[in-house]
């Protein structure tokens, strides 16, 4: 389920059954972080199956993190931030049924 307002998206995944009890395809997570005004930027992820609970970490504040990503789906993210901007902004993003995570 989709929603979208003048406060920005967001999306509910409702699966027949725990996540326990699923078996999903391994993801391949593609994501790519542009740096933007200083201390601020995006980061750009994508994903060629369903990739379930999308985590981003690093030393930035997000907007977004633990998201559902959708088969052929690109999700760009602002970040900002909010310590030492010495330290990488983006430096892992995952998924629970991730398979490998290159970074573009």
């Amino acid at each position: 389920l989709d929603t979208r307002s003048d406060h920005g998206h967001d999306r509910a995944t409702f699966l027949a059954g725990l996540p326990a009890e699923f078996t999903f395809l391994p993801a391949h997570l593609r994501w790519e972080v542009i740096e933007g005004s200083p201390g601020r930027g995006e980061v750009k992820i994508s994903t060629d199956v369903y990739a379930h609970m999308v985590s981003l970490e690093g030393e930035a504040i997000f907007d977004q993190n633990h998201f559902d990503l959708l088969p052929g789906e690109e999700r760009a993210v602002r970040w900002r931030f909010h310590g030492d901007t010495s330290l990488p902004a983006v430096s892992e993003c995952s998924c629970l049924n991730q398979a490998t995570t290159p970074q573009l």
